[in-house]
């Protein structure tokens, strides 16, 4: 599938990472798209209002990993 080739070559490159998490979430691979969220945060994703607010996570938020990667952000508008 062409979305593990664009994982495997992403690198340290955040942005792409979180796109590949919509991806995944929006096609019912919670698993993966943990995955790529998280490799997101490592590489230094840092819009945490956005995470928070983007429709294409949805299917993520009833899950228990969710709070966690939320806790990886410093609270939303406080400066960071």
């Amino acid at each position: 599938m062409w979305a593990d080739r664009a994982l495997a070559t992403a690198g340290d490159d955040s942005s792409a990472c979180y796109n590949l998490g919509c991806f995944y979430a929006l096609g019912g691979e919670p698993d993966r798209a943990f995955e790529c969220l998280e490799r997101a945060v490592a590489c230094g994703y840092s819009h945490r209002e956005w995470l928070e607010h983007d429709s294409d996570l949805e299917a993520l938020r009833g899950d228990p990993r969710w709070a966690g990667l939320v806790a990886r952000f410093p609270e939303a508008g406080d400066g960071r």
